[in-house]
């Protein structure tokens, strides 16, 4: 049986993790089960709507084979709305957030530099190193340290202002 594939989305660092994660194949992506993302598609698959016709995949996409689920067989249940891609993207971007800000929190040395843990981090998730992806994991691991110390810092300005 052919495989029944959605299409995602994916900046190039984001698209080799992803396919690092699930066994890391260079063609289509078959999603761990069990996984969280495995997870997600199954509450977002649905029946294709009456008259729907699939377009051709999109320049620059990663394909995902849909899995066999118990009660969503894929000949069935093939469909995937936009919406439900988004959020399935969506999902993607928190989970690499989590696991960079994760090694960051268990590796990083006040002091030390950082570089040197991103490019390791990169390797052990199976992203290319160059300036594009390095400058991209980067980023994002800042947005995340910042938007961590900002609830930080605002917890404790709501506990002093107590006023006990």
């Amino acid at each position: 049986m052919n495989d029944f594939l959605i299409y995602l989305p994916l900046e190039n660092f984001m698209a080799q993790w992803f396919r690092h994660r699930h066994g890391g194949s260079p063609y289509t992506v078959r999603l761990v089960r069990g996984s969280v993302e495995s997870k997600r598609l199954k509450a977002l698959l649905d029946v294709p709507p009456s008259g729907f016709v699939p377009a051709p995949p999109p320049q620059g996409c990663v394909p995902v084979a849909i899995p066999s689920f118990p009660a969503k067989d894929p000949r069935q249940f093939n469909y995937v709305s936009p919406q439900g891609i988004n959020a399935l993207v969506e999902t993607l971007r928190d989970l690499f957030d989590l696991e960079l800000h994760d090694y960051y929190v268990k590796t990083y040395i006040k002091g030390s530099r950082i570089d040197y843990m991103i490019e390791a981090w990169m390797e052990l998730h199976g992203i290319e190193f160059n300036d594009t992806n390095y400058n991209s994991v980067k980023k994002r691991l800042d947005r995340v340290r910042k938007k961590i110390y900002v609830k930080r810092h605002r917890d404790k300005e709501k506990g002093a202002g107590s006023g006990v």
